[in-house]
């Protein structure tokens, strides 16, 4: 995990220290949105997943090295999870589950960006990857159970509600997106959207086969201003 963290904030260092004489180095902060979901290789039939909507915070630094080709680094606070439900119907006793999947991650992604020549407003276009360091455990939270129709949750035991979930610490991914950047004065202002998808299963658990991986799609606004 060290050697991954290393190679993750050499552009840190790069950006930083190289002359600004080279290109134009930028610096800013930003916030949003990651509409999050699972993906899950599971053959069990009645379990689905869908997407929460959770938050994103960190910053941005970026290096023009040349013309239009920007290199941005985007280290962030980021809350990934999903929606669940399962269904389960057998000898005409249909019993209904619904939860939530949290986990909390320090992500750095190292991204390419690509400026489209415009006058006043620069639309760009991302692609890169990253690596995501998990913060604290992932838990499961059962919020519904009912059976043919009748609420039951009051009759779950407390630890089957809350769960922590066996996961891997470190997730890599790949990116994309695009977003546009508008210059005001000495300061931008940016609104990008970014769709990531997770390569690495999660699933920590040796007695369970089950597969998934991360996806979700960020949306988020901030502020650059230059060095």
């Amino acid at each position: 995990m060290k050697k991954i963290s290393v190679l993750f904030l050499l552009p840190l260092l790069f950006i930083l220290f190289m002359p600004k004489a080279n290109g134009q180095v930028k610096i800013g902060v930003q916030t949003g949105i990651n509409v999050t979901d699972l993906n899950v290789d599971l053959s069990q039939e009645g379990f689905k997943t869908a997407t929460r909507t959770r938050f994103i915070a960190g910053g941005i630094l970026t290096f023009d090295f040349i013309p239009l080709l920007t290199l941005q680094f985007e280290p962030a606070y980021i809350q990934k999870g999903a929606t669940v439900n399962f269904q389960f119907v057998e000898n005409n006793i249909t019993a209904d589950i619904e939860g939530t999947i949290s986990a909390n991650y320090v992500e750095l992604p190292l991204l390419l960006k690509l400026t489209i020549p415009s006058v006043i407003i620069k639309p760009y276009l991302l692609a890169g990857g990253s690596v995501a360091f998990k913060v604290g455990d992932a838990k499961l939270n059962v919020e519904k159970a009912t059976v043919n129709g009748v609420d039951f949750i009051d009759f779950v035991p407390a630890e089957e509600r809350d769960q922590t979930l066996q996961v891997k610490n470190n997730d890599y991914i790949v990116s994309f997106g695009a977003g546009v950047e508008l210059p005001i004065s000495l300061i931008s202002l940016l609104v990008e959207a970014r769709y990531d998808i997770g390569l690495t299963n999660l699933n920590n658990d040796p007695t369970d086969d089950t597969e998934y991986k991360t996806r979700g799609l960020q949306v988020k606004a901030g502020i650059l201003v230059g060095l």
